[in-house]
């Protein structure tokens, strides 16, 4: 697959990250057991140097779509029959994701500056640092889930190292006391130029506890090899929770996202 650097063929050094995703948790890759995060999470917390030399620079259009479903069980004593009541509620919201790599360890690591502009949130600079199939970052810092799903896919380690072609797949599976998830991959598409493909995306996460869920997310994603980089995605991600006895809660989360610039690439068309 070429140069494997963590900002493509033309800069900075090693970068591993093998991508997993769920974007309910607000833990993502980070669906690990506490422990095993801990010295990256150390890493991410750390003070950074002044002014980090900036290797490369990154941003993507975000549009996210959220509807969320109540429904509740209804006993007739409370009102005219028994039964089950529901209320749904959406929220949209369009804006940007910047992403900045400022270094890269030796572990096969990389660490980024992430931030979020859209029109009905904002998220402000928060320093991840990203190893194998873990997202880590202090806990104090707002890092959305959007924000993961890109941050997800811009690993060297992302797409199946060796040859590449229509039918190649590859899978990642995190397990630990607070549940599992399961990631599978396969390659539906390569343009001529055997550079950029097409993946197509089936995950499985499931969590338990009193915040217990289970979940499937679908979707696909354009990826640049050359240079390592989602040219854009488009992911449908469905969770139901148990809320009580009597209570579920269901979230469909729709996430899609464009390159729009890249320091190393131009921007996708």
């Amino acid at each position: 697959m070429g140069d494997r650097s963590p900002c493509g063929r033309t800069g900075c050094k090693h970068v591993e990250y093998a991508g997993m995703r769920f974007p309910f948790v607000r833990l993502g890759a980070v669906l690990l057991a506490a422990a095993s995060l801990w010295p990256m999470a150390a890493f991410a917390a750390a003070t950074p140097p002044p002014a980090p030399r900036v290797l490369r620079h990154l941003t993507f259009a975000v549009g996210v779509d959220v509807e969320t479903r109540t429904d509740t069980k209804v006993s007739g004593i409370e009102g005219p029959a028994s039964g089950t009541a529901s209320n749904t509620g959406t929220q949209i919201q369009k804006g940007s994701i910047t992403v900045d790599v400022v270094a890269a360890t030796g572990d096969g690591g990389i660490v980024v500056d992430v931030s979020e502009d859209t029109d009905t949130r904002k998220a402000g600079v928060a320093r991840v640092a990203i190893l194998g199939s873990t997202i880590s970052y202090d806990p104090n810092k707002d890092v959305t889930d959007e924000e993961r799903d890109v941050l997800r896919f811009l690993s060297r380690s992302f797409v199946k190292d060796g040859e590449i072609s229509v039918g190649t797949s590859w899978a990642t599976d995190a397990n630990s006391s607070l549940g599992t998830d399961h990631a599978a991959y396969s390659v539906t598409a390569v343009d001529a130029d055997a550079k950029t493909i097409d993946i197509a995306v089936d995950e499985r996460a499931s969590q338990t506890g009193p915040r217990g869920f289970d979940g499937t997310t679908r979707g696909t994603v354009k990826y640049d090899m050359g240079v390592l980089v989602p040219l854009s995605f488009s992911l449908d991600t469905k969770r139901r929770a148990q809320q009580g006895i009597d209570q579920t809660v269901t979230v469909e989360t729709k996430v899609t996202s464009t390159l729009t610039s890249d320091s190393f690439h131009k921007a996708a068309t």
